[in-house]
């Protein structure tokens, strides 16, 4: 991860895209089994 300062404070950016790639497949997964990733949390 980057560290960037932003007019609206810090922000943090991914260095390189496969992190975002990665992300997005997790958010991928997050949607698809949410009801199960619900279920696993109570």
């Amino acid at each position: 991860l980057e560290i960037v300062e932003t007019s609206k404070g810090i922000a943090l950016r991914p260095v390189d895209d496969s992190f975002e790639r990665q992300m997005e497949a997790a958010r991928q997964v997050m949607d698809k089994y949410k009801v199960a990733l619900q279920k696993l949390a109570e």
